[in-house]
């Protein structure tokens, strides 16, 4: 995945080794599903987006 220098700099470690967990499980996720790059979230109230499977 395509990240630019701000998101590499969080994944990298530079804003915290909590936001880094973060930023790493967002580029797998993003990863599994072919995702090129991380798009802004411009909706006012943000967006949050989890499956959870049922069986």
């Amino acid at each position: 995945m395509q990240l630019t220098p701000e998101q590499q700099a969080v994944l990298d470690g530079q804003k915290g080794e909590t936001l880094a967990k973060v930023m790493k499980t967002i580029v797998m996720y993003g990863d599994i599903f072919g995702a090129e790059k991380l798009v802004p979230v411009t909706h006012p109230e943000g967006h949050f987006v989890t499956s959870f499977a049922s069986r």
